[in-house]
């Protein structure tokens, strides 16, 4: 067999190959042999690289999943000044996300929590390491602004973090099973005015960016069809 010449693009290959195919058919569903075709490598590469399918899944929950979760809904937070702003780009951000796989794949961090966190504790230890770091981040965020004086005093900023997640991972999960970005559009608008009132009436002025969704309609072109919150995480 020859040898690997760039070892580190073969390595990157396969995890994008897995992370895709795991994305689109689920971890149990999807075969090395597979992910070495979609990837242009033979199985012997993969065991190269992973000793085993299991490894290969854990590397994407590390090295893949937690750099989707921190770019697409990490960083508004880290980035704005204003949580409530902050929340509002990620819910926009997930409808971009969603519109590009035709809204029925879902979140990929939710796909292996539901398949997987029940039935392997890597898993599970994984995913709810990588969920605790971005409710953090979330919390950080709020705290920060409610320190500032934004925020109201009173603000339980980490109970507060923890409700934005888990309807944001609900409401990617209704999509899915949907097929429809109404969900999103309808839990967008109550989330906003679940927060909004969280700021102080006179509140300092944050140094935020805006996000495109204006405030006064949230998403608003979709029609909704129940009113449903769900705390899956």
């Amino acid at each position: 067999m020859a040898k690997d010449q760039n070892p580190t693009a073969t390595r990157q290959a396969i995890l994008d190959s897995a992370f895709n195919l795991f994305y689109h058919n689920g971890f149990q569903a999807t075969g090395l042999a597979e992910i070495g075709e979609n990837a242009k490598v033979s199985k012997g590469a993969i065991y190269n690289h992973f000793p085993s399918k299991l490894e290969l899944g854990y590397a994407i929950v590390d090295e893949v999943l937690q750099k989707h979760v921190i770019s697409h809904w990490m960083a508004p937070y880290q980035e704005l000044e204003d949580p409530i702003e902050a929340t509002k780009a990620v819910m926009e951000n997930a409808k971009a996300f969603l519109c590009e796989s035709s809204f029925n794949l879902g979140c990929p961090l939710n796909n292996l929590v539901q398949e997987m966190a029940s039935i392997d504790e890597g898993f599970r230890s994984r995913l709810n390491a990588l969920t605790h770091n971005w409710v953090q981040a979330v919390a950080t965020s709020f705290e920060r602004a409610r320190k500032s004086g934004y925020l109201k005093s009173d603000t339980k900023t980490k109970e507060v973090a923890g409700f934005v997640v888990s309807v944001f991972e609900g409401t990617m999960g209704l999509v899915k099973c949907a097929q429809s970005v109404d969900y999103l559009e309808q839990n967008t608008r109550q989330l906003l005015t679940y927060l909004n009132p969280l700021r102080q009436s006179q509140a300092p002025e944050c140094d935020s960016q805006s996000s495109s969704i204006d405030a006064s309609s949230e998403l608003a072109h979709g029609q909704s069809n129940n009113d449903t919150t769900s705390n899956s995480v």
